[in-house]
């Protein structure tokens, strides 16, 4: 049997109604759970997936610039590969983003109250008729599932450093209700905790992986790394688009997704057990960035496209006829060099010496060149590069604006494997002036890009990124693992090694020194940010990041959306969720 929205429900309504009305207590030290003791509905596979949208009868047609990897947004291969383009509106976030990268409460799913002070606290309550599309309702455990994930990064191989400002997570099974403590000084970003597409379905998990969904949440509490051996993979690995899952793949927002495409397009229809206002559009095709554009446009399959330039070989914008428009904007995101912790950059003098061959404002340029958008470099390791807050930081970050061969020469002989997301014409020439400007030191840079490519492929110890927290508990050292989350301890340490390297050099047939992406810098490390309104502390998080050097900021991220004059409510942002923030208000006006 599968969820039905009607089915009877034995225990009293939830906490709060979509319209917010709080009906529980909010003191701090009450606990409310719904039917807490009772067992929660198990998902259970459909005797088959029936398709409602056949190939090319979709209503509209949109590429985004992601490769469509995976819909989990919180993943490694996720964060790395924009996953939010598509996940945003199959898992929306508490708070989702408005056309000018403003935060908006959904209301629909939950409400919340922050409580400042020196620790403070957020407490949740999810409406009562939140449900995912196969009628299991939306509970606690979907969001302790991601606050687990965020802070045991091997073992999920997670990239959610915000999870770890949060000390307690207070949750019961089957609750609405739950309540978030964050560290001393850490509050500030409250509202980007459960960003869009990092909330997935716990119960779909617990079934896949074979157990009672409170099975699941007890593991997450008590943090059992034997018992989440099997739910962490299946989170890291079970939501890729090429082996599409319907069991795991149910969605809580406005859209579901129908089914991938051979060529790799996601099919989403309208989720008509959404508890919010119904998607304007019954179907749509989303397609990846690796879709032939061209193709599509001759046959009349595109509608909005997020593309690399402002004048398109395939689009003759004086065309008699032409119905396109092209919006190009500096993007609110920065295009950087993730860094392995591992091999040639074990040490954080490596990873200097590199950065110092690097000219940002020249990359910058073949960034501006490529694409037709103007963009400029970036030397901020902490904040956004419109963040008015870098004003403060121009003395720390400037002396990096200079190239300093004699540092770069500590590298000298060596060649440094540079990753992408291939097929990206933009990237390829910034890493071409990249591997131009290291050459005089005698660094060798090489393009190893493949469509595949991803910031997992890094070859690292315990994470490319800074503020790791391991699924070892106190092991400060982190578990050596990529891929292979967890030490085997009936093996021998040299066994354990060998396997480590073999699986980091194999996750997509190759390993890679650098990763060249683009990234919203707060998510890369848990110290910033924290202190916005504490210049002493951000001015700290800054030199930090700077003296260790895991990510190499090179310049905003030149964005362009092409779009029907047809279609009606496409509003450019240029943030992760990128334009397909709202489409479930996209229409088509033909």
């Amino acid at each position: 049997m599968t969820y039905s929205r009607h089915t009877e429900r034995l225990c009293p309504p939830r906490g709060v109604s979509r319209f917010g009305a709080l009906v529980v207590s909010l003191e701090l030290g009450a606990t409310v759970t719904a039917c807490a003791d009772e067992p929660a509905p198990e998902a259970v596979d459909r005797p088959g997936w029936i398709t409602t949208v056949d190939e090319g009868t979709q209503e509209l047609n949109y590429q985004s610039s992601s490769p469509l990897t995976t819909t989990n947004a919180g993943s490694i291969t996720g964060s790395s590969t924009a996953a939010q383009q598509l996940s945003a509106r199959l898992y929306p976030g508490v708070h989702v983003p408005g056309p000018h990268g403003q935060f908006i409460q959904n209301s629909d799913l939950i409400s919340t109250r922050f409580l400042p002070g020196l620790k403070p606290q957020v407490i949740y309550t999810i409406a009562e008729n939140a449900q995912f599309s196969d009628g299991a309702p939306v509970t606690c455990s979907d969001f302790l599932l991601t606050y687990t994930a965020g802070v045991m990064t091997e073992l999920f191989d997670s990239q959610l450093p915000l999870m770890q400002h949060i000390e307690e997570f207070e949750c019961q099974p089957n609750s609405s209700r739950f309540v978030v403590k964050l560290a001393e000084g850490t509050g500030l970003r409250w509202r980007e905790l459960f960003s869009p597409g990092t909330v997935l379905p716990a119960h779909a998990i617990a079934s896949r992986a074979g157990m009672p969904l409170v099975a699941l949440h007890n593991a997450l509490q008590n943090r059992d790394v034997q018992a989440l051996l099997e739910p962490a993979k299946i989170w890291s690995e079970g939501f890729d688009l090429a082996n599409f899952d319907p069991l795991l793949q149910v969605s809580f927002g406005p859209f579901l997704i129908d089914h991938v495409t051979d060529d790799g397009a996601a099919i989403l229809t309208r989720n008509e057990t959404y508890y919010g206002d119904n998607a304007q559009l019954g179907s749509l095709a989303v397609w990846p960035a690796r879709a032939d554009t061209a193709a599509l446009f001759e046959r009349d399959s595109l509608d909005i496209v997020d593309v690399s330039e402002v004048e398109p070989e395939w689009l003759d914008r004086n065309a008699a006829g032409n119905k396109f428009e092209v919006f190009p904007e500096i993007g609110e995101l920065t295009d950087a060099l993730l860094l392995s912790d591992n091999g040639i950059f074990a040490e954080a003098p490596k990873r200097r010496a590199f950065a110092a061959c690097i000219d940002q404002e020249a990359v910058a340029a073949a960034s501006s060149a490529a694409s037709g958008v103007d963009v400029g470099a970036v030397l901020w390791q902490s904040v956004e590069h419109e963040d008015p807050a870098r004003q403060h930081l121009r003395d720390i970050s400037d002396p990096h604006r200079a190239v300093n061969m004699e540092i770069a020469r500590e590298l000298a002989g060596e060649t440094i494997r540079i990753g992408y997301r291939g097929q990206d014409q933009r990237l390829a020439k910034m890493v071409e002036k990249i591997a131009e400007l290291c050459r005089p030191a005698d660094i060798e840079g090489v393009d190893v890009a493949v469509p595949e490519t991803t910031a997992e492929d890094l070859y690292r110890s315990d994470g490319p990124f800074t503020g790791v927290t391991s699924a070892q508990g106190d092991n400060s050292e982190g578990v050596e693992a990529l891929g292979n989350s967890v030490i085997d301890e009936g093996a021998s340490s040299a066994e354990n090694a060998e396997d480590t390297a073999n699986t980091a050099e194999n996750i997509s047939g190759q390993k890679i020194d650098a990763y060249l992406g683009a990234i919203y810098p707060p998510n890369l490390d848990v110290g910033a940010t924290v202190h916005t309104d504490d210049v002493n502390a951000l001015r700290d998080a800054e030199k930090r990041m700077w003296e260790q050097m895991h990510t190499i900021p090179l310049a905003a991220q030149p964005r362009v959306f092409v779009i029907n004059r047809d279609v009606v409510n496409a509003v450019p942002y240029t943030g992760e969720s990128a334009i397909g923030w709202n489409m479930d208000r996209w229409w088509i006006s033909r």
